[in-house]
């Protein structure tokens, strides 16, 4: 190779490796939770705990801390084993603690807080 190829390789090289698109992130390609009404953890992937907070608060934490900033999340209420929903309604946002998403469900009728089931899914 001429001199002026390789510096044009170490040129793109260092180009690349500075790019955004090429950071390389912890977070899983993918986590979901299952949550009971009561805050226990039904079944999930890549999650290690959930917890019932307040009247319809909870907190979903995943094996990774950099789910809430490096990923995108949803959820819905549903229903965990045994557990008949009404119609409802529930937000998920970030947390203050690393790995940790808070979710909130509402009673859709009354619009206060309720206890209730709920399925979260995380893309990284």
């Amino acid at each position: 190779m001429s001199p002026t190829r390789i510096s044009v390789l170490a040129v793109i090289a260092a180009t690349l490796a500075g790019s955004p698109a090429t950071a390389t992130t912890t977070a899983p390609p993918s986590a979901a939770a299952t949550v009971a009404g009561d805050g226990t953890l039904v079944r999930g992937i890549a999650v290690t705990s959930a917890a019932h907070v307040d009247t319809g608060v909870y907190t979903v934490t995943f094996s990774s801390p950099d789910v809430p900033s490096a990923c995108a999340f949803t959820a819905s209420v549903g229903v965990a084993v045994g557990e008949n929903v009404a119609a409802s309604l529930v937000n998920v946002g970030g947390s203050d603690s690393a790995g940790t998403i808070s979710v909130r469900t509402y009673n859709a009728a009354t619009r206060a807080p309720a206890d209730l089931p709920f399925n979260v899914y995380v893309a990284c």
